[in-house]
């Protein structure tokens, strides 16, 4: 069985476990499957063995390694899924921090994943950190304007927002007092 295939295995099994509900099997069966996709030769490693010539912006296959390039993108397209499964388990989980972390990961994969953006987004959101969660929202928006859980996430940002800015004024009132 190949690495590919392997890994697809260990990705569906996580599936049926989101599914169920069941968010730590699932996150055990993506990482099981990041491992085996793991190995998979990045272009800079074929480039070291001679599998690829050129510089980085016209590098050519040497021939018969077609086969290679094709299997790198296939390991690349599955890590980006996976990484965004994970974030999703995680985020299920209020598990902030580390969801933001896979979808870096998805992210310097895939720059415009708009899955990756809006959970990254959801994170950040959750976290507080109203700047990078609206970023991350408005280039996923702009993707996919009629998501409605975007927008959705849009609007809790100045809600929240709202709330935060008037706990910073009762503080800075407890402090200072009505001081002119």
């Amino acid at each position: 069985m190949d690495k590919i295939q392997l890994a697809n295995d260990h990705k569906d099994a996580g599936n049926v476990a989101f599914k169920n509900n069941d968010f730590i099997s699932a996150i055990r069966s993506y990482h099981h499957a990041l491992l085996c996709v793991k190995g998979i030769l990045s272009k800079a490693t074929m480039k070291e063995l001679g599998m690829l010539t050129g510089n980085d912006s016209s590098v050519t296959m040497n021939r018969g390694n077609f086969k290679e390039l094709e299997l790198t993108e296939q390991a690349r397209s599955l890590k980006v899924n996976l990484h965004n499964n994970l974030a999703v388990c995680l985020i299920k989980q209020s598990k902030w921090k580390r969801a933001i972390s896979h979808c870096d990961e998805a992210l310097a994969l895939q720059p415009n994943n708009c899955k990756a953006m809006y959970r990254r987004g959801l994170a950040y959101l959750e976290l507080e950190n109203f700047d990078r969660a609206g970023d991350d929202l408005r280039k996923a928006a702009k993707q996919q304007p009629n998501d409605r859980n975007i927008q959705k996430a849009l609007s809790r940002i100045v809600d929240m927002e709202k709330v935060s800015n008037q706990a910073e004024k009762r503080v800075y009132k407890a402090m200072f007092g009505n001081k002119a």
